[in-house]
């Protein structure tokens, strides 16, 4: 019904070359502040921001392709009623969700992809016990691209719903990622991966093609669509994976959904409320303060391909490796240089979240370390 064609690699394109520009832009910015449009990519499924305007590789701008829609019936309209037991119904939709995430306190916190999938299935919540982990085009649709975390201080979604913050990688206050049930089918056409949707910034580990610096940056913006493997280890990924070093959980929050009406009544009652998002204070690193990072390939991993090992998040370059770099916080991101330096390590804990690290048998110098752990999720 559509026309479609992949990217043509005879014409310099990617086969993933399928970008189909919206009208809908980033409240925030992406990038290290470039304005934003979020496209779809229609080979590969994605839904990410792309910088607007001019780039290195593309000084005219980034071409798109185009589909054009008249008035319709208003799609992407909500209707949100709070039932009171703990769940909400979109009656735009007929779609019931939990109120809650599974990282409210006395649930199951961060999950990978099959146990999100039992998780939601096993629920009992507000009466009904036929939960289920929703697919992609459920879960975007409680994206609300007017919310960000850098803006309003929210998750990118309706305020109606408990939103779990968190401490990201980078160390900076921020908002969760959510499983779907969608499966993201590689080109080998195997489905090693699923679909997530980030309701906080979509991060990654970006290199400045000009200067090869990695700058932890929000590189999709908050509401874009990804896929991360269903197991493994994120400690594989250390600089994360792709173009923008997206950066690799694993283990993501869950939000279960049902089907058809909910008759109202009692239920269980509702989990407890989440406060207000309030911004930690962000921890600044001195440039000349020495960090250690793990020898990487070209796609950022260590260790070989994904899978095994207990699957868990990736840890921040403050917390590991091998590879000394330096570090100095510009803004919201991190930008991390320095020659790579082989030697004997020692990392020896002090009291207060501190450390010193020794390499190759020189002076000991101090670094700073986050005092919440990076990374895991925390309320207020």
């Amino acid at each position: 019904m559509f026309e479609f064609s992949y990217g043509d690699p005879s014409a310099g394109d990617r086969m993933i070359d399928a970008q189909f520009a919206t009208s809908t832009r980033y409240v925030a910015t992406t990038m290290g502040g470039r304005a934003t449009m979020f496209g779809v990519n229609f080979a590969d499924g994605r839904i990410k921001g792309y910088p607007i305007g001019s780039t290195v590789r593309e000084p005219n701008g980034k071409g798109f392709f185009v589909l054009y829609v008249r008035v319709g019936s208003g799609v992407g309209t909500h209707d949100y009623v709070d039932v009171g037991d703990g769940t909400v119904t979109d009656r735009a939709t007929g779609l019931t969700w939990t109120q809650a995430d599974s990282g409210a306190a006395g649930t199951a916190g961060v999950l990978t992809w099959k146990e999100a999938l039992a998780w939601a299935e096993g629920l009992e919540l507000g009466g009904h016990d036929d939960w289920r982990l929703p697919d992609a085009k459920e879960l975007q649709s409680l994206v609300d691209y007017g919310r960000s975390p850098t803006t309003t201080g929210s998750a990118a979604a309706d305020p109606v719903f408990a939103s779990t913050p968190i401490t990201d990688e980078g160390g900076f206050p921020n908002f969760a990622s959510y499983w779907t049930s969608t499966t993201h089918v590689a080109e080998d056409g195997r489905g090693r991966a699923a679909v997530y949707v980030s309701f906080g910034e979509a991060l990654g580990w970006m290199r400045d093609r000009r200067t090869g610096l990695r700058e932890f940056l929000d590189v999709h913006g908050a509401g874009a669509q990804r896929s991360d493997p269903k197991t493994g280890d994120a400690s594989r990924f250390p600089y994360g994976r792709g173009p923008q070093g997206d950066v690799i959980r694993i283990r993501h929050l869950v939000r279960a959904v049902r089907g058809g009406d909910v008759t109202e009544g009692a239920g269980e009652p509702p989990p407890a409320a989440i406060g207000p998002f309030r911004p930690r204070p962000v921890q600044r690193v001195d440039e000349d303060r020495v960090m250690e990072r793990p020898d990487e390939d070209e796609d950022g991993r260590r260790g070989g391909r994904d899978g095994g090992g207990d699957p868990g998040r990736s840890a921040p370059p403050a917390a590991r490796g091998d590879r000394r770099l330096r570090r100095r916080r510009t803004g919201r991101h991190l930008l991390l240089r320095g020659p790579p330096r082989r030697g004997r390590r020692r990392d020896l804990r002090e009291p207060g979240g501190r450390s010193r690290v020794q390499a190759g048998g020189g002076p000991a110098r101090r670094r700073a370390l986050p005092t919440a752990p990076v990374g895991r999720y925390v309320s207020n």
